[in-house]
């Protein structure tokens, strides 16, 4: 059965369809074999699958720059969570790791005036540690651009400094 080239109408036919099933007018669909999908997958990365590809690019990055890794996707207890902590030297760094896979898109503009206050209030937890621990904090932007299934990472340092 050909479905219509017109999306609205094809949805429009599919529910027909699962309405005949159910009032057993059209036969049932043949089980599907095991591992198949029930739909094609999708062309696009969701944007969550994108962020978690563009968090393991970004950290593979940072390690190559001499970054020690502390943490992954940290929650602070109010809530707020912060991509990467890192120490970079004497320094903490809270990384935010953008990813995109359009070649004019401008991640790191996506850092705005609220989301560098939620990483500052990150970091400001951060710094509420361990008593006699003090460590200058300071907040990065990791810049992934998707081309196909390769991913290059830009480490913008210093975006905000703390402490």
């Amino acid at each position: 059965m050909a479905l219509p080239a017109f999306p609205r109408l094809a949805h429009a036919w599919r529910r027909l369809g699962s309405v005949l099933r159910r009032l057993r007018v059209l036969p049932a669909r043949p089980p599907l074999a095991a591992g198949q999908p029930s739909l094609p997958p999708s062309p696009r990365p969701t944007a969550d699958a994108l962020g978690r590809r563009g968090e393991r690019v970004a950290v593979r990055a940072l390690r190559r720059a001499g970054y020690r890794i502390l943490a992954r996707r940290w929650k602070t207890r109010s809530g707020e969570e912060v991509d990467v902590v890192a120490l970079h030297g004497a320094t903490v760094v809270v990384v935010e790791v953008k990813s995109t896979s359009s070649a004019t898109a401008r991640p790191s503009d996506r850092v705005d005036h609220r989301k560098r206050e939620r990483l500052r209030r990150a970091a400001a937890a951060l710094l509420r540690g361990p008593p006699g621990v003090a460590r200058p904090v300071r907040i990065d932007v990791v810049v992934v651009r998707f081309d196909g299934r390769r991913g290059r990472a830009e480490i913008r340092p210093g975006h905000a400094r703390l402490s």
